[in-house]
């Protein structure tokens, strides 16, 4: 089921008029750029400025699979060569966030659910990682991964998304289930969720 959102135009009109000077500064700088067909990197390196500065995200490049671009149904016909062009509308989220915004305000809610270690662990992952699947990977580990249910603080499923194909994939050790927009099949899982023994 879609969510709808009502929005009025008077909402839409000042959320334009918010951005209005930022959106035209970025407008000039992609004119500016000299971005031709063959020659799109100094457009895309407006584009993943204007990224990093207005939104904070920190893009990164994706190869080009032109079977697939050419089998999307609103594709437009291309007859050169992607694949060794740079997609560079893919970006990740540099952030994160466990059970604390900011500074601990509940410490005691913070030790039960070890916010801040797994804080620093999600960090280190992301800098360590050399690949997605090994920073995903650390998600099924303590102490990402936690048996703790009696208490009420055990990992139910790890949910890793990805907008650029239109998937998600649930992840519980040793288990992996995934959905797509394209290849959606109703079902269901029954997990076994271990309680475990460590403090």
């Amino acid at each position: 089921m879609i969510a709808r959102v009502e929005v009025s135009d008077h909402e839409i009109a000042d959320a334009v008029a918010a951005v209005e000077g930022e959106m035209l500064e970025l407008l000039a700088r992609l004119v500016e750029a000299p971005t031709t067909s063959g020659n799109e990197e100094p457009g895309q390196e407006v584009m993943e400025r204007a990224l990093r500065e207005l939104l904070g995200l920190e893009p990164f490049d994706l190869a080009s699979d032109a079977q697939a671009l050419r089998a999307h149904p609103s594709a437009a016909p291309f007859s050169w060569d992607v694949s060794e062009k740079p997609n560079g509308a893919a970006f990740r989220e540099v952030g994160v966030a466990t059970n604390h915004q900011d500074d601990v305000e509940w410490h005691e809610h913070a030790r039960a659910t070890r916010s801040l270690e797994r804080e620093h662990t999600i960090a280190a992952a992301l800098e360590e990682a050399a690949d997605p699947q090994g920073f995903v990977s650390a998600f099924l580990e303590p102490p990402l991964y936690s048996g703790a249910y009696r208490s009420g603080m055990g990992t139910l499923y790890t949910a890793v998304y990805k907008p650029g194909s239109g998937s998600v994939e649930y992840r519980w050790p040793g288990v992996a289930w995934e959905h797509s927009f394209g290849h959606f099949r109703e079902g269901s899982r029954t997990i076994r969720l271990l309680e475990s023994t460590a403090a």
